[in-house]
């Protein structure tokens, strides 16, 4: 899995731990993926440790974990690491994987606008599976 990749997935399933909004999570997920969740961030938190400025870009989510551009700042602390750590990476694809499987979910979505183009807001509504290719070729 690429490390940004990796990163986002993992901020996002960090970030409504962090939140408290979380405890809904875990009674909708249930709480094996409560505890995968804190597993996940305690080995950021651990990994963060002794780096100054990553310990306050995590410090930072902490404070307002529902902040895009804190959550984003922690995506690329959290990239470095994983970029700088192939054990660390592997360790987060495994908690990953095991949140997954105890019922945590994550929605990552990448969209590219190139040229000209400008745009406003992007809303999803609903579930999308499968192989899906949502561009319109010329």
């Amino acid at each position: 899995m690429e490390p940004l990749t990796l990163a986002t997935m993992i901020v996002n399933l960090v970030a409504p731990y962090l939140a408290q909004t979380g405890e809904v999570m875990a009674k909708k997920a249930g709480e094996a993926a409560w505890e995968r969740m804190k597993d996940l961030y305690t080995a950021v938190k651990n990994k963060l440790t002794g780096d100054a400025y990553a310990e306050q870009t995590l410090k930072r989510l902490e404070e307002d974990p529902e902040s895009e551009s804190r959550q984003a700042a922690l995506v690329g602390v959290v990239e470095e690491k994983i970029k700088d750590a192939p054990t660390f990476a592997n360790a987060l694809q495994k908690l990953l994987y095991e949140a997954h499987e105890a019922g945590a979910e994550t929605i990552t979505q990448q969209v590219t606008v190139s040229g000209q183009a400008r745009t406003g807001d992007i809303t999803q509504i609903g579930k999308i599976e499968g192989n899906i290719d949502l561009s319109r070729k010329r």
